[in-house]
């Protein structure tokens, strides 16, 4: 249902933009919120995820995208542009003026966004043409074309950089691996492509061709335009080498970096560029300020639709869709990157922007890396390169070209769509050859494959999924513990979302499958289901060492620790918890417990039962699968019971965060309380594990054995740490006061 909902979404983005002729965002808004009503989730939900996902991607790309045109401003109006390519045509001669115009488009283009770096290079190849008497199409495909792949390759332009945070690639190895792709993409696309219409007969539109005039003298010198227009790219890849050949960074290489951060490079341009070309060029500070303000007002739109495309792909990850892309995948046996390629070319056929497609699309295929060994940075590439094909009527660069080049609609598709389509393909192909030949990279993180085969393989199979808080925090421990000490790899079972057995199954033998591959040293599990799915059958016997973490109370039922297995139990603080809110409600005695139905909650019942009843309680113990019924138990609770125990809801379908917490907020009359810090949106108070703990534990523990300790040495802990919160809000409504040493303690949360 999730992927019919997807292709009717894009079906709507389609009419909404082509047809009907809504602004891109608005028409990105209205099917974002379609698409989260049609797959089952609440009004108030679908707008925090859209909320989320514009945030997230305003956040990430507000500073890039107005640096980049402060600094195209610059160049543009200072004259920088124009220098370079006088130098360029100087330095290579007419003959190589194809060359020339190529250079001068990724010089340019490195730094600019599309339009922007087409808008101020158009005159320049006018002028050539006329001068020159060569056919216009014989410089203007060239120059398109090198603009194009830097749009659509190079970080810092908004598609890859955005991307890159989506799929937590090194934005500078992006950059790397995309600059090995530039020349055979601009070959193929621009010189070679124009043989075949240098005989067409077109002169540019007579409205258009009135080119800025400079006096040679006026112009920037040379160095410091090059400079310039260069200094983002020179710390970008000095960042990407860094990245390469000091893994275990240093103060100075930290800092270094901090300066290759696309941000931080291309803010520091700026700030170059205000004195190189525009104070010592004889500008006034004023005058720079307004120039800085028209450029920044000018990319307002492009970001609200890109931020557009990252609230669509929030709300189709939210939603439930990545997972039936992901399932739809692994029954196709694609490549992640052939699936992401496809998505975006897909995407683009329907949408026209080529940066909105790549977004779109990214959302789309993200879930496939969390188990797939393929480099982030080469799904980068995959993505933005597809999100180039088949543009037609509905890209605004095809507009472009058509007018600004006055040819027909006909030579514009075989032309321009061809172009686009050419660099897409050789995209494509760069990707999977990349792929083949170099070591993957573990999709947990970490340095370069090359680097990780001198250091010990470790991997970790997570019960969950990528975003549960609880498990997120056990894997961030595991993550900073292992830095630099280990190569990661890691797995996720998904249960609480693909609790079926028959998924389970399929889901572990995935992962069975994927242990083996890779071949590690040490085995790191985490909860119940990767133990029981898992380690149990396979590894309880050895040979290989096993860590497991989060197993809840006991690990005894399942033949645990063995020579080969040692680990840590988890133990909620639920003693603790109960007998601090009994000082304050001495009275109660009846209790309910409303969690979800899965295989730790139904292990945690047969635990609990025997403490509830050792503290007087008589317990009601409510294993819920959809919110609906969570809804209607609360209520219930509320009316029958004296206290409210809310253990997690993970696995709980349809959970509607925003709709929890109001129901919480106006109906609650008894004290909730959770052992869980991410559920005390919805309690009163807590007494919670540190997840954290859990994941240190295990993986200092890997280290150790690694160092060649015996897990049949190491006894099996309990963890130890706990926090204490309040929700003042909730506590205030049932009139709960903690007792000032508890309130000491508490840290608050609403």
């Amino acid at each position: 249902m999730s992927l019919l909902i997807l292709a009717l979404s894009i079906v709507l983005l389609l009419v909404l933009i082509a047809w009907l002729k809504f602004n891109a965002f608005l028409a990105l808004l209205l099917t974002s919120f379609a698409v989260g009503l049609l797959n089952g989730l609440a009004p108030d939900a679908v707008l925090k995820s859209i909320l989320t996902g514009i945030g997230d991607t305003m956040g990430s790309l507000a500073l890039i995208l107005a640096f980049g045109a402060m600094l195209g401003k610059l160049i543009e109006e200072s004259g920088a542009a124009h220098s370079i390519t006088h130098w360029l045509t100087g330095l290579f001669g007419l003959r190589r003026i194809q060359l020339s115009v190529v250079i001068t488009g990724l010089v340019v283009g490195l730094p600019m966004i599309y339009n922007a770096s087409f808008l101020t290079l158009i005159p320049l190849i006018y002028t050539f043409a006329a001068v020159t008497k060569l056919p216009l199409m014989y410089l203007g495909i060239p120059l398109s074309s090198a603009l194009s792949v830097t749009h659509g390759y190079l970080p810092p332009h908004p598609a890859p950089t955005a991307i890159s945070q989506t799929f937590h690639a090194d934005p500078n190895i992006t950059l790397l691996f995309g600059l090995t792709l530039v020349a055979p993409a601009t070959f193929l696309a621009g010189p070679l492509l124009s043989r075949f219409f240098r005989h067409l007969d077109n002169r540019p539109p007579a409205e258009l061709f009135a080119d800025k005039q400079f006096r040679r003298e006026d112009l920037p010198g040379i160095g410091r335009s090059l400079f310039t227009m260069l200094i983002p790219v020179l710390l970008m890849l000095a960042g990407a080498v860094l990245v390469m050949c000091v893994p275990d960074a240093g103060r100075g290489t930290r800092l270094a970096k901090f300066f290759s951060d696309p941000n931080v490079a291309l803010g520091l341009a700026v700030l170059l560029g205000l004195w190189t070309l525009g104070l010592r060029h004889g500008r006034t500070m004023d005058d720079l300020m307004k120039s800085m303000g028209a450029a920044v007002a000018s990319i307002a739109m492009v970001l609200f639709i890109i931020a557009g495309g990252g609230a669509f792909k929030q709300v189709l990850l939210d939603s439930g869709t990545g997972t039936a892309i992901e399932q739809l995948a692994r029954s196709l046996n694609w490549s992640p990157l052939l699936l992401g390629w496809s998505a975006a070319a897909l995407v683009r056929l329907a949408l026209g922007s080529a940066t909105v497609s790549a977004i779109t699309a990214a959302g789309i295929v993200g879930p496939l890396l969390a188990n797939s060994d393929v480099r982030p940075e080469l799904m980068v590439l995959a993505v933005c390169s597809g999100s180039l094909m088949f543009s037609h009527f509905n890209d605004i660069g095809f507009w472009m070209f058509k007018e600004y080049y006055n040819v027909s609609i006909k030579h514009t598709f075989l032309i321009w769509t061809v172009m686009e389509s050419i660099v897409a393909i050789v995209g494509l192909v760069g990707v999977l050859v990349f792929n083949a030949v170099l070591p993957a990279r573990s999709p947990a993180g970490g340095g370069w494959a090359t680097e990780d085969a001198k250091l010990p393989r470790v991997f970790y199979l997570n019960s969950y999924h990528a975003g549960y808080a609880s498990s997120d925090q056990t894997m961030l421990g595991i993550n900073e513990t292992l830095a630099g000490k280990a190569h990661l790899k890691t797995f996720f079972l998904d249960s609480k979302r693909q609790s079926s057995p028959e998924l389970l199954g399929a889901n572990a033998a995935a992962a069975l499958q994927a242990i083996r591959n890779f071949q590690p040293q040490v085995l790191i599990a985490s909860d119940d289901d990767a133990v029981k799915y898992v380690v149990v059958p396979h590894f309880k016997d050895g040979p290989m060492p096993v860590v497991f973490c989060g197993v809840n109370w006991t690990c005894e039922s399942y033949g645990l620790p063995t020579a080969h297995v040692t680990g840590m139990l988890e133990v909620l603080p639920i003693r603790e918890t109960i007998e601090t809110l009994q000082r304050h409600y001495p009275a109660a005695k009846r209790l309910t417990v409303l969690s979800e139905n899965s295989v730790s909650e139904q292990k945690n019942k047969e635990y609990l039962l025997p403490i509830f009843a050792s503290l007087g309680l008589t317990t009601d113990y409510v294993l819920v699968d959809i919110y609906a019924q969570w809804k209607e138990q609360f209520l219930r609770a509320n009316q029958s019971s004296d206290l409210i125990f809310l253990p997690t809801n993970g696995a709980i379908r349809d959970w509607d965060p925003a709709g929890a917490r109001a129901l919480v907020r106006a109906q609650i009359r008894v004290p909730a309380f959770t052992c869980d810090d991410f559920m005390m949106v919805y309690a009163v108070f807590g007494l919670t594990k540190v997840a954290k703990e859990q994941g240190q534990w295990a993986a200092q523990t890997a280290l150790d054995i690694l160092a060649g300790r015996r897990p049949a040495d190491i006894a099996v802990p309990r963890n130890r740490q706990t926090a204490a919160y309040l929700n003042p809000v909730l506590a205030e409504k049932i009139g709960f006061h903690p007792e000032p040493a508890l309130l000491n303690r508490c840290q608050h949360i609403e």
